[in-house]
């Protein structure tokens, strides 16, 4: 079973390289989208576990949870990575932010202090 840090570092590694958010008019965040972007927990999803009938379903749905974070998440884990997602993720203002990258920073650092987890900030000018 991954564990939580494992878990935050592979979700904020994604979003740094992939340096934007995506989301459906319909459905809200997409795990995976036509175009090939990905949520926060979308990268934490095996492509051979992956499946359209996820989209519009929140993160932590049981057989979703149970994909990232092995068999039978427990509440507590599926809480979590609903956490994980909006906080890097869903809860990006669009038209308020100026970029995606420094709030996505803000929220890291913010998230991993509240769920005593070790944040370490991306370098400036290197490659995410």
């Amino acid at each position: 079973m991954p564990t939580r840090q494992g878990i935050f570092e592979a979700s904020l590694a994604h979003l740094r390289k992939q340096g934007r958010t995506t989301k459906s008019r319909t459905t809200g965040c997409l795990y995976r989208s036509p175009e090939g972007l990905m949520c926060a927990i979308g990268p934490l999803i095996p492509n051979d576990k992956y499946s359209p009938w996820m989209e519009g379903r929140p993160a932590s749905n049981g057989e979703i949870s149970s994909v990232v974070m092995g068999t039978s998440a427990s509440l507590i884990d599926r809480d979590w990575l609903a956490r994980l997602q909006s906080a890097l993720h869903d809860a990006y203002p669009v038209h308020e932010a100026p970029t995606f990258l420094p709030w996505l920073e803000s929220q890291a650092m913010k998230f991993a202090e509240e769920e005593n987890l070790t944040y370490t900030r991306a370098l400036e000018g290197t490659p995410q």
